[in-house]
């Protein structure tokens, strides 16, 4: 196989340099957004920095902000997750995750000039679970995941409010889920349906934005949300978006 060398703007070891926090909040930033043409994955690398591993996967239509680009470098951690023998290009991205908090991560410009993926990269700390499946949040501030479905089951962990998984399977009012913790260790087992919020969309504040008890700006208020955190949207009625509040539920003005 050949390899390529090659580096374009700033070298993996001095992204730390960058000012990122400040460059992602920019409405300049977001002003060179563009458009994703299909699901695809984004990655992260390894803390010892030996590593690619997959962050999560961003719908087809997801906006992102270029920030760098390489060509696949001999010995480093982009030049050990995929077979190719043509260059590989990745773009280091600034993304807004399911809660609408700004991350960034790497993608693969050319998917069409991969052949392969070497399988050892896959560890306990991978999510590559998370490909081609259906994702999914927990609504309630925790939910049992269950070693088979059935109330009466073992269960294997609590899952809290927030976390995202992967539906792989679905029985009855079950889903069979794949996630990873906070410590990166991997869990799967089955949830109950109720509970998931299955390919959600998020509302996002444009500032101080209050919250209503009924889908009019004449009920009681229940409170107020900011800009920089998005919440799930799990209806809509009236003009108005029902959002999920950490468990609760309220009705927001659609923009």
């Amino acid at each position: 196989m050949k390899r390529y060398v090659l580096c374009v703007l700033t070298l993996m070891m001095n992204l730390s340099l960058l000012p990122f926090a400040a460059f992602a909040q920019t409405q300049e930033a977001w002003q060179q957004a563009e458009m994703l043409q299909h699901a695809t994955d984004v990655f992260e690398v390894t803390e010892d920095g030996q590593q690619m591993r997959i962050a999560t996967v961003l719908d087809e239509g997801t906006e992102y902000v270029p920030i760098e680009k390489i060509v696949a470098q001999d010995g480093t951690a982009f030049d050990v997750y995929y077979f190719s023998d043509f260059p590989i290009e990745w773009i280091r991205i600034l993304y807004r995750d399911r809660k609408g908090a700004v991350q960034q991560g790497w993608i693969v410009v050319n998917p069409d000039a991969i052949t392969g993926i070497n399988m050892h990269v896959f560890d306990d700390t991978s999510d590559e679970a998370y490909n081609g499946d259906a994702l999914g949040i927990v609504l309630c501030e925790s939910l049992s995941l269950r070693e088979q479905p059935d109330a009466a089951s073992t269960r294997l962990h609590t899952m809290t409010y927030g976390t995202c998984c992967t539906m792989t399977a679905e029985i009855g009012a079950w889903y069979k889920v794949s996630y990873c913790d906070e410590d990166h260790l991997h869990h799967s087992g089955w949830v109950r349906k109720e509970y998931v919020l299955v390919n959600p969309n998020y509302f996002i504040p444009d500032g101080e934005t209050p919250v209503y008890a009924l889908p009019s700006g004449n009920s009681k208020r229940v409170g107020l949300i900011y800009g920089e955190t998005g919440y799930p949207i799990i209806g809509e009625m009236n003009g108005f978006f029902a959002i999920s509040l950490r468990g609760a539920s309220g009705f927001v003005a659609k923009p």
